[in-house]
């Protein structure tokens, strides 16, 4: 009889501790929105989000030509800057996934998984990562760190490490190249 009463004892106290657990632990907020107006960032329904509006899983963002948001989550100081001309969902929040379909992208985490119509890119370390996508090409790199993409239509894996970056063209073809390469060809 006594087990019984313990046991009921601690029940009682586990579910009090999980009643006064805030749910919202994760929750994702925009942090700044750069250039553009007050409507230069909207979700997919084209509803202007602010600084500090919550963003919620499974919703879209979208950003206009002279905009740029960074996503935030306070808690645990993690942040995904999107560039102008970008449309991404977040699918997860722990770990942070997001669905790119148009634009780029930039991310410090470990663990953030950037999920493309062309592949899965996901940081091993935290550092300094970007992806972006567009119908005529693909980047993804990693300017400090270590990540792994896996190309979808052709089941190519790259292990990237610091430096490096995968540019996919249109025709599906895939390079490993360094950054700075890349960089380069940009300038000319």
């Amino acid at each position: 009889m006594k087990r019984f009463s313990l046991l009921a004892a601690v029940s009682k106290k586990v579910f009090l501790l999980f009643c006064f657990i805030p749910l919202g632990c994760f929750a994702a907020q925009i942090i700044s929105i750069k250039g553009g107006d007050q409507n230069s960032v909207v979700t997919t329904y084209g509803v202007p989000v602010q600084e500090g509006s919550d963003v919620k899983v499974g919703q879209s963002l979208k950003t206009d030509y002279f905009s740029v948001c960074t996503i935030g989550w306070k808690d645990r100081g993690e942040e995904a800057t999107l560039d102008s001309l970008s449309v991404v969902t977040l699918k997860n929040e722990n770990p942070i996934v997001f669905e790119l379909d148009r634009g780029k992208i930039e991310f410090s985490s470990k663990d953030f998984k950037v999920i493309t119509k062309g592949g899965t890119f996901t940081s091993q370390t935290t550092g300094k990562f970007f992806a972006s996508y567009s119908s005529s090409e693909q980047r993804y790199g990693a300017e400090q760190g270590d990540a792994t993409l896996v190309l979808t239509p052709q089941n190519e894996t790259y292990q990237l490490h610091s430096g490096e970056m995968v540019y996919v063209r249109a025709n599906g073809v895939a390079e490993k190249r360094p950054i700075t390469q890349d960089k380069n060809q940009e300038k000319k």
